[in-house]
């Protein structure tokens, strides 16, 4: 019998909202699993009082969705394969092909006898750099992802290695050290003056702190690409062909309009 656990944040949709869309995705993969577990977690950046449903755990939001994604780990069931996904999936991105596209690959990610990922596989940065042994040019995005067991055990390790925020210079120099093209892609992505290899949400005035949270949350991206590559694994994109690029464009095009109104 298969077995998946979905680890789903929220932060931008209401409780129902969050309902809802959690169970059309049970919905999406419940023809390829025999068993399917959730883990609901509310990013919040205050102490949670009562209005956070019993069904929800609760994560602060220091290092982002990979805070929220860390605190699943206690909670998850032991299963063939995991999905992450946090309500940018629904908020900012195609929703519909992207779980289509992994529940497609679903089956080879559960039984893969190597550590196995699907989702978004982006460009890091079109600037040319020595890679220092391990392809650092695309990495695989972290909004929505299945991994396989073995990959999952990867991901809970490195989740588990975060740093707390006085604590987060010496795990990013640590970091440069072990994957040497790391520093030059969080440079371009994150703390350079906005370039076109900038994250989508750069912008002149965000403070350093904030900065640092936010290069310790790319870096998770960067190193577990790097450590599934590493371990003979393999990154499977969803993000391909014209169709998922018109659905892309046509996304942003809507919501860019509803942020006018």
């Amino acid at each position: 019998m298969a077995r998946l656990t979905i680890n789903g944040v929220k932060f931008y949709l209401t409780s129902r909202q969050f309902s809802k869309k959690t169970k059309l995705i049970r919905d999406v993969f419940d023809c390829k699993f025999d068993k399917i577990c959730s883990v609901n977690i509310d990013l919040v950046k205050e102490e949670p009082e009562s209005s956070i449903p019993n069904e929800m755990i609760y994560s602060n939001d220091l290092w982002f969705d990979m805070s929220a994604y860390g605190a699943a780990i206690d909670k998850q069931s032991t299963s063939d394969a995991f999905l992450y996904f946090n309500d940018t999936l629904f908020v900012k991105h195609c929703s519909g092909i992207v779980l289509e596209r992994i529940r497609d690959c679903a089956d080879s990610v559960a039984s893969s006898p190597f550590p196995t990922a699907v989702g978004a596989i982006n460009p890091s940065t079109d600037a040319i750099f020595h890679e220092g042994g391990y392809r650092s040019s695309k990495h695989l995005s972290t909004f929505c992802f299945m991994l396989n067991n073995s990959a999952n055990r990867i991901f809970e390790d490195i989740l588990l290695s975060l740093p707390d925020f006085e604590d987060s210079h010496d795990w990013l120099r640590s970091k440069y050290q072990e994957y040497p093209a790391l520093e030059r892609v969080l440079y371009l992505n994150v703390f350079a003056p906005h370039n076109p290899w900038s994250w989508a949400g750069r912008s002149h005035n965000l403070r350093s702190d904030f900065l640092r949270r936010k290069a310790v949350s790319v870096s998770v991206e960067h190193i577990l690409s790097a450590e599934i590559i590493k371990s003979g694994g393999v990154l499977l994109p969803t993000n391909y062909g014209y169709y998922y690029k018109f659905c892309r464009v046509t996304k942003t095009f809507i919501t860019g309009l509803k942020l006018i109104k």
